[in-house]
C-alpha cells in the first residue's frame, strides 16, 4: 500500500513539474547550440559552469580539468560565488576528494551533507571561505577519455534531485565535446 501511494506522489509531482522541466531541457538545447559554437576556451568554460548553475538551480558551480602532467585536477572556472569573482587556479588531489572519485570511477556522486563524507577536499573551502554543505559531481567525458568533472554545489531548494544528475550530465557531455574541439581549434593556431 505505501509503494502504491509513494508512487503516487511522485507521478503527482512529476506532473505538477512538468512545465519547469520543458523549460529546463528547452534551455539545455540552447546551451549545447552555443557550446557547440564557441572556440575560446576561457569563455567555453565560463559558459559551462554559468548553464550548470541555471539548470541545477545551485549556489555555485565549478569546472575542473585533469591535468596528465600532474595528475592532478584544476579548479578551471567556478561561479562568482565560489571564488567570490577571484580566478584561482587550485589545485584538487585525486585521492581524497569527491572530485577525484567522480574522475576515477567516472561515475556521478551526490551528497546533502558533503562535510561527513571522508572523499570531501575541505581545502577548497578554505581558500575561498566558501561553505560547501551539499554536492553534484559528474565527470566531463568524451567517448575515449575523461577530462575533468563538473560540480554543482549547494541546491537552493531542497536537495539534488535525479533529474538534477541527468541534466548535469547531459550539459557535461556536451561541454567535454566542445572542450576538446576549443582545444583542437587552439593547438592549430
Amino acid at each position: 500500500m505505501t509503494d502504491g501511494r509513494q508512487k503516487n506522489e511522485r507521478d503527482q509531482s512529476a506532473i505538477r513539474n512538468y512545465p519547469q522541466l520543458l523549460r529546463r531541457y528547452a534551455r539545455l538545447l540552447e546551451v549545447s547550440v552555443d557550446l557547440a559554437s564557441t572556440l575560446d576556451l576561457d569563455a567555453l568554460l565560463q559558459h559551462v559552469v554559468d548553464a550548470a548553475k541555471e539548470l541545477t538551480e545551485c549556489e555555485a558551480t565549478s569546472l575542473l580539468l585533469y591535468d596528465p602532467a600532474t595528475r592532478h585536477l584544476h579548479f578551471e572556472a567556478a561561479t562568482g560565488a565560489l571564488f567570490g569573482g577571484s580566478r584561482q587556479r587550485i589545485v584538487v588531489p585525486m585521492e581524497n576528494s569527491i572530485a577525484g572519485w567522480v574522475f576515477a570511477h567516472q561515475e556521478a556522486l551526490h551528497g546533502e551533507d558533503a562535510l561527513a563524507d571522508t572523499r570531501f577536499y575541505r581545502e577548497v573551502d578554505v581558500l575561498t571561505q566558501f561553505e560547501t554543505r551539499s554536492v553534484l559531481c559528474v565527470p566531463l567525458r568524451t567517448q575515449d577519455k575523461t577530462l575533468g568533472v563538473i560540480e554543482a554545489i549547494n541546491k537552493l531548494h531542497g536537495d539534488f534531485l535525479e533529474e538534477d544528475e541527468r541534466m548535469l550530465f547531459a550539459l557535461a557531455s556536451q561541454a567535454a565535446i566542445a572542450i576538446e574541439n576549443a582545444r583542437l581549434h587552439q593547438a592549430a593556431l
